[in-house]
């Protein structure tokens, strides 16, 4: 299952953006182009191609200026911000950082405004300037760099001149920043310094290894967010380097990519601007496919094919379009013409494999996943593929087994040690489970997400100890994740250290708080669930008036209709002898279903109340689910799940049977066997807790 999440659930978590890296050499030469203009009007060089002359101060902030244009992406109520420049003014080309296009395709440029001959640099004179679109045509997310065609840019504006080389250690560098990120409300900021070290560097801003190492220029100019993607320049106004990070760790050193690297990747991303050969189209088909543009990467693929009908890459690029797409019968199609022309393909078996798993055709997954294990049996990927589609089966057994072939094959890969780990729960081996997934953590000791689960897997061994350490290492590698917090804190009061959980949960109603301020707003019920996990930590500290203020702001999150809050709620007011309140709460709890009108006694077992078809939807690791479940009176049930994360969606149906205690309600199934479930029901909703996933899931009921 891993396999399917993990790359959408590292997006969820950090942000990071999806790009194939380039590794071309240090030594590629730029492409020639026309020289930008200088303030005066002419050739920015000396006349007759000597050296350019170096420029005052002043002279550069304004030459850069006239170069410059300030990103902005607009999500929610928030913006994200900027620094690019123009490469090509006729071409209408500009430079930016990767990162500040992640997840984007179309950004929005504002040029700099001139007011009786002063540049302009108060954020509210731009508030109605004009915003120019911009595509991006090509990304490397190894070197951070992104190369935008912009709709238009204005007259005064100039392109900047690539120096000829990278600068000097004690060379003076200068750089401009869209928005200053400082809280002043000023754009345009100059920003200066003096050129540290220049070499290559094999971790990018997070401290994680790239995939090939890249060339930087170290300075100590203090830049901020609001100046990623920025030309930095020498005296003579020349780019020397494309600023994108700064260390505020390490004494303030700022990061820029060396041209050097620019060079490299514009030797690439040029000629996709405008795409003449098969090739080339079939090479921007892919960056597209990559910047999941799937609509331009198919009209893309199709003109390389209509040019060179047996371009096997070009089938290839457009069947895995296709299936990004969701559109598995034609992706099934483009891999079976390009197997025609190369039959006995390993990776060709392996991807129609999936286009037919994703078609449902689980039957001729398995088939071309076997084909293509007895092409080569040495790989692991065909292993891995047909494991994961005995696992969207239910057949988890048969993924286990399959998962430990790809091991045998490939045993330093941690997603692998993941799924196997995912099998090895779904049926209870938890002890397994979590050998797999401290291997996993071993392997890729930086990624919250193994040393979440292996807390999780812990915890249902109740080794709490370990399992608070492994929560604590996702907690903190992730940043202070929500998400990782909350399952630290559960795991923290389930192991009865209340303080300790009561810390938790509060920083990760902090960090919820911080992502709605940027936008992205949580459900309510998963805040109703952390401030009623927090009560329940406070109440048994007899902090039973904070537990009460916390088990109110639950129910108001949840419209008031959650019996077991109700029920938390009165015993917290009875240690506080506001009886009264307590009797109310208990017998609106009684009504919902959370709790007996009386201290101390069970609700009525209600089975008939659950007769009918109940909708929930969900996440597990970044993977959206939606469970649509019809209870029958005779006491069988239908299920259908839904499960779609970064590869597509995978659907399992089920049938069985059912039935419902006091507090339980069992299912027993075909393909997932006897599941239980603790809930709590009222007429149009049941709440149930997936303790194997740490969460609990509000179902509704359909009318």
């Amino acid at each position: 299952m891993s396999r399917f999440i993990r790359k959408l659930f590292a997006q969820v978590l950090t942000g990071a953006a999806c790009a194939l890296p380039l590794a071309l050499g240090a030594d590629v030469q730029a492409q020639p182009g026309p020289a930008p203009l200088s303030l005066a009007g002419g050739s920015a060089g000396a006349p007759g191609g000597g050296a350019a002359r170096p420029m005052t101060s002043k002279e550069l902030h304004r030459h850069l200026a006239r170069g410059a244009g300030w990103i902005r992406i607009f999500e929610g109520t928030g913006t994200r911000h900027g620094t690019g420049w123009v490469l090509d003014r006729e071409k209408k080309l500009m430079v930016t950082n990767d990162h500040v296009v992640a997840g984007k395709d179309e950004v929005w440029v504002t040029f700099p405004i001139w007011k009786d001959g002063k540049l302009v640099t108060a954020e509210a004179g731009y508030k109605d300037a004009p915003k120019v679109k911009a595509t991006v045509i090509d990304r490397d997310g190894n070197r951070d760099l992104a190369l935008l065609k912009v709709d238009s840019i204005p007259e005064g504006m100039h392109e900047l001149k690539l120096a000829a080389s990278e600068p000097d250690e004690g060379d003076e560098v200068r750089m401009i920043g869209g928005f200053t990120n400082g809280g002043d409300g000023l754009v345009w900021g100059a920003v200066t310094g003096v050129v540290r070290a220049c070499g290559p560097q094999d971790t990018n801003p997070d401290r994680k290894f790239r995939p090939v190492p890249v060339r930087e220029v170290l300075s100590d100019a203090r830049s901020n967010g609001g100046n990623s993607g920025a030309p930095v320049v020498n005296s003579a106004g020349e780019v020397v380097a494309v600023h994108f990070a700064w260390k505020p760790w390490a004494n303030g050193v700022a990061r820029h990519v060396s041209v050097i690297e620019l060079k490299a990747f514009l030797q690439t991303a040029r000629p996709l601007v405008e795409p003449t050969t098969a090739e080339q189209y079939q090479t921007r088909a892919r960056r597209r496919l990559a910047a999941g543009r799937t609509d331009a990467a198919i009209a893309d693929t199709s003109a390389a094919l209509a040019k060179e009908p047996k371009l096997v890459a070009a089938m290839v690029v457009r069947g895995q379009a296709h299936l990004a797409k969701r559109d598995a019968p034609a992706a099934i199609a483009d891999f079976t013409d390009a197997l025609k022309l190369e039959p006995g393909n390993y990776d060709l078996l392996v991807a129609r494999g999936k286009a037919h798993r994703a078609a449902k055709n689980n039957a001729d997954a398995i088939r071309d996943f076997a084909a293509a294990i007895e092409t080569d049996p040495a790989k692991e990927a065909a292993y891995n593929e047909r494991g994961l589609t005995h696992y969207f089966g239910g057949q988890f057994a048969d993924a286990e087994a399959d998962f430990g072939r790809a091991l045998d094959a490939e045993p330093k890969d941690a997603v692998l040690w993941a799924n196997r780990a995912d099998a090895r729960a779904r049926q209870g081996k938890f002890d397994g489970a979590a050998t797999d997934w401290a291997k996993a953590a071993d392997l890729a000791p930086a990624d919250a997400f193994y040393h979440d689960r292996l807390g999780f897997a812990l915890k249902m061994q109740s080794k709490y100890d370990a399992a608070i350490k492994a929560g604590q290492r996702a907690a903190d590698l992730s940043g202070g994740a929500p998400l990782y917090l909350g399952n630290l804190a559960e795991t923290q009061r389930s192991a009865g250290k209340h303080a300790d959980a009561v810390a938790s949960f509060t920083k990760t109603l902090d960090a919820w708080k911080a992502l709605e301020a940027g936008g992205v707003k949580p459900l309510p019920a998963v805040l109703a669930g952390y401030y009623a996990g927090r009560a329940s930590a406070r109440a048994a500290l007899q902090q039973h008036k904070e537990a009460v203020d916390d088990l109110t702001r639950a129910l108001d999150l949840t419209d008031r209709k959650n019996g077991l809050y109700f029920a938390q709620r009165a015993a917290a007011l009875e240690a506080l002898g506001e009886k009264g309140a307590a009797a109310a709460d208990r017998e609106t709890a009684a009504k919902l279903g959370g709790a007996a009108p009386t201290p101390g006694a069970k609700p009525k077992p209600d089975a008939d109340g659950f007769v009918g078809t109940w909708v929930g939807t969900y996440a597990v690791n970044g993977v959206r689910v939606t469970e649509v479940v019809t209870l029958r009176a005779d006491g069988t049930f239908e299920a259908t799940v839904t499960a779609t994360g970064f590869n597509g969606t995978e659907r399992l149906k089920e049938t069985g049977t059912w039935s419902a205690t006091k507090t339980k309600l069992t299912l027993t199934g075909k393909k997932i066997g006897t599941v239980t479930r603790t809930y709590e029901r009222t007429d149009d909703e049941v709440t149930l807790d997936l303790e194997e996933y740490g969460i609990v899931v509000t179902f509704a009921k359909k009318k």
